[in-house]
């Protein structure tokens, strides 16, 4: 009679985790729909016109996240950052993040791309260099959620190296 009662806990146990399991499932796939559903939301909203940046605010407007606007400028000699724990293809490494000119004189960061960590957690020692020439590019805006998920309180929590950032903050640039 024992045996019986314990085989009857035991299958109970498993038919309970099994139903946790099918739940948690159930509820990640939710969340992965609801992502998907915002992503083409949020494409359906970006038209293909681009925007001429001088003639935009220069405030945070979350309005104009996801536009496409056309940049003229210069790059700011002497100043980066790399954004830390960036992952591309499997590799670690860090966005290259940039101070740009605007021809009003306005100063916005531009994310110019992914650079691959050397060694463990080492910063790159060959960044592109940038000249101070006027140029023009087309980019698009990000106003809002810059700061995404991170542990971190600060935007820099490395004193051996100030250019390193845990994440995007205006104020902070």
């Amino acid at each position: 009679m024992s045996n019986i009662d314990s085989s009857k806990r035991s299958a109970s146990w498993m038919v309970l985790a099994a139903i946790c399991v099918v739940i948690t499932c159930l509820c990640l796939a939710i969340w992965q729909y609801r992502r998907g559903v915002e992503k083409e939301a949020l494409l359906a909203t970006s038209d293909t016109a681009v925007l001429d940046i001088n003639a935009l605010p220069m405030v945070n407007n979350e309005s104009l996240h996801g536009k496409a606007v056309m940049l003229e400028g210069r790059w700011v000699e002497g100043h980066w950052w790399l954004l830390d724990n960036q992952v591309v293809q499997s590799k670690s490494g860090f966005d290259l993040l940039l101070p740009f000119e605007l021809s009003n004189h306005a100063l916005i960061i531009v994310n110019v791309g992914f650079v691959p960590a050397q060694g463990l957690r080492e910063a790159p020692s060959d960044l592109p260099s940038v000249a101070s020439l006027t140029t023009t590019f087309t980019s698009i805006l990000k106003t809002k959620d810059l700061k995404g998920f991170t542990l971190a309180d600060e935007p820099d929590q490395n004193p051996t190296f100030p250019q390193l950032v845990q994440f995007i903050d205006s104020f902070f640039f």
